[in-house]
């Protein structure tokens, strides 16, 4: 996989395998696509676009995903959250596969304990 602080912008990006996001605390409005997925281990980030990715979007503990303003993740394997998830306007569209190696086709918080996992829904979204 790949590590960077942050992501923001509008341009749209392909996401081959794991985006490892260290020091998350911006809005990326783009789309990302490809079998990849993302990690969010430190900060906080928000997605305002469409992303249709497959790879497992994974929010450690103390850190935070935003969906919102009509943001969407269609096709990601799972959500695994052990940190704050919140959909403001924002939908989720979860995959059902399995290859055996992770959990897959479920949104599901608090992976790890005392992981203190929130998930919030609001402003008409859906999950």
């Amino acid at each position: 996989g790949s590590q960077a602080g942050s992501l923001s912008g509008s341009a749209a990006g392909t996401l081959d395998s794991t985006l490892d996001l260290t020091n998350a605390s911006s809005t990326y409005s783009g789309a990302m696509s490809g079998t990849g997925g993302l990690t969010i281990s430190g900060g906080v980030e928000t997605l305002t676009g469409s992303n249709d990715y497959t790879g497992n979007t994974i929010v450690a503990a103390n850190t935070g995903l935003t969906v919102s303003d009509g943001g969407t993740l269609n096709g990601t394997n799972s959500v695994q959250n052990d940190g704050n998830v919140v959909l403001d306007n924002g939908h989720v569209t979860v995959t059902s596969q399995n290859d055996g190696q992770y959990w897959e086709g479920v949104v599901a918080s608090g992976f790890s304990d005392g992981s203190n996992a929130n998930m919030t829904l609001q402003n008409g979204s859906t999950l």
